[in-house]
């Protein structure tokens, strides 16, 4: 039986998830242990990158926030997702581009900023990268979709 040790010990009491950072803890590794602290880095994963999505966009920043390698994230995020989790971020990132394209008038660089990205151009680029269109074609298809739906 293989054992580790970890800076900080996560567990569930009552529903909620509690991290303690300054308690350092021993324990056997079995494969119910590990798919418990899997599932539980997995969906602090998920929390941090709703709320630090506009900040970064770095899978290492991530794994930092959980005190783990980027390597064992990934790991983490194929088992649970299917996807490395660069892949989880950009389609999580896509998924809320989309939506503020949609539902909002604002300026494409509006959007970029709000999205954290240096220059429009970036985003524009990023977005066209993993949809195969720009913001502006995806918008003006919405609201093409849109209208039609109306007239029916």
């Amino acid at each position: 039986m293989q054992t580790y040790k970890r800076q900080s010990e996560i567990s569930i009491v009552s529903g909620d998830i509690i991290v303690d950072e300054k308690r350092s803890t021993t324990r056997a590794l079995t494969a119910e242990n590990k798919n418990e602290e899997w599932f539980i880095l997995f969906e602090y994963f998920k929390k941090h990158l709703v709320e630090h999505h506009t900040a970064t966009k770095s899978v290492k920043d991530y794994a930092l926030m959980l005190n783990i390698s980027p390597k064992h994230l990934n790991i983490i995020c194929k088992s649970f997702s299917g996807v490395t989790a660069k892949q989880y971020i950009d389609t999580f990132m896509v998924t809320e581009i989309k939506r503020a394209l949609a539902t909002s008038d604002d300026l494409v660089q509006k959007i970029s900023d709000e999205f954290g990205f240096d220059e429009p151009t970036n985003f524009v680029k990023y977005f066209k990268k993993h949809t195969g269109q720009c913001p502006a074609q995806f918008r003006k298809t919405i609201c093409t979709c849109h209208i039609t739906t109306q007239m029916i």
